[in-house]
């Protein structure tokens, strides 16, 4: 049996996830996460960029983020 690898983007809104992509991607590491760096389809890149607003944040603003649940 062939193993098949998928990428995606999913984001969580409303208290509820909703998936913004899923694309066929090359077998890679068999972790459950991959870092944003490593290859990815062109369809979830794309995804991506369309969803991003403002810059990433620093350690202070995610640990800010997570204390008021990422609203």
């Amino acid at each position: 049996m062939r193993a098949h690898s998928l990428s995606g983007l999913a984001c969580h809104q409303e208290g509820t996830w909703r998936i913004d992509a899923l694309a066929p991607s090359a077998a890679g590491s068999r972790g459950a996460y991959r870092m944003a760096a490593t290859e990815l389809p062109r369809a979830v890149l794309q995804a991506m960029d369309e969803e991003i607003a403002g810059d990433a944040l620093d350690a202070r603003g995610e640990a800010a983020a997570r204390q008021h649940e990422w609203q």
